[in-house]
């Protein structure tokens, strides 16, 4: 019975170092793959109107964003945000078209080098037509 205060303790250690490794995982992710070198210039300050993409499979610099990457193209430019699970590290972006060379050469999947100068490359299972922003009102 001395000992019946190990559980709680071990339950309640479990989720405090369980939350920092995720936290420390999301944030590697977020600075290896170029979304925190993208967040230094293109974070969102409101969310545009425009036509989502959700789920996406794409790599942002060598960082892999299975299904977990949302983007929405807009009149404005690219806004991009994760799923909130993974939202730690990675603010939403919103980077103007003028900053973005879309390159669809790449068979079924294509290529945004985004930023300007270059920061990263976006690649995503997505048509190169989606880049195309409609007129928005």
């Amino acid at each position: 019975m001395d000992q019946l205060w190990l559980i709680p303790f071990i339950i309640i250690a479990f989720c405090i170092l369980f939350v920092g490794i995720w936290s420390l995982v999301c944030w590697l992710i977020a600075v290896i793959g170029g979304w925190q070198r993208l967040a230094r210039y293109y974070r969102a300050d409101h969310e545009p109107p425009g036509q989502w993409h959700s789920g996406l499979f794409a790599m942002l610099g060598i960082a892999s964003y299975r299904g977990t990457l949302s983007l929405k193209v807009c009149a404005e430019g690219l806004y991009l945000q994760v799923n909130p699970l993974f939202k730690i590290a990675h603010p939403p972006l919103l980077i103007p078209w003028r900053d973005i060379e879309v390159d669809a050469s790449g068979g079924s999947f294509t290529t945004l080098k985004l930023g300007s100068p270059h920061l990263c490359t976006l690649r995503a299972f997505i048509s190169p037509q989606a880049f195309k922003p409609a007129p928005f009102s």
